[in-house]
């Protein structure tokens, strides 16, 4: 996931998103996700 926040509403809607997303996911899929 994008850790990084976007200059742009578009992109910080995504960002905002992407975390609201992963708050919910158990660590070790999280940490799959991330190396893949």
């Amino acid at each position: 996931a994008r850790r990084s926040y976007g200059t742009t509403p578009g992109e910080q809607r995504f960002v905002t998103f992407t975390f609201q997303f992963e708050s919910e996911i158990p660590a070790p899929v999280k940490t799959v996700g991330r190396a893949g």
